[in-house]
């Protein structure tokens, strides 16, 4: 005998009886930090990191690391460039996390 068939047989003795699947409570939504994201300076001098790369990340308190993307364009072929990166509020002022200097060079 399958499964369905001892099922309706126990529903027509009365042994089941048909349960119904609790609905969730429903979970407010959390407002969002007033957090414009993370911000790279770059630029192939590591004293003067003139241009700028903004990725507006929403961060996953929950991971104890993040994984940042940002677009750089225009960049020059066989080319040096320094960065940092640090995050800022929605006005743009930093908080004054920040990496160290790091480069990369294009092919």
């Amino acid at each position: 005998m399958d499964e369905e068939t001892l099922r309706r047989w126990m529903l027509t003795q009365g042994l089941w009886s048909h349960t119904h699947r609790r609905k969730r409570a429903h979970r407010r939504r959390r407002p969002r930090k007033e957090h414009l994201g993370e911000l790279a300076r770059y630029g192939t001098d590591p004293k003067n990191l003139d241009l700028t790369a903004k990725s507006h990340i929403r961060l996953n308190q929950s991971h104890d690391y993040t994984v940042f993307r940002v677009c750089m364009d225009d960049l020059a072929p066989e080319t040096t460039y320094y960065y940092t990166v640090d995050s800022a509020d929605s006005s743009g002022v930093s908080d004054g996390v920040k990496s160290s200097t790091k480069s990369f060079t294009t092919q």
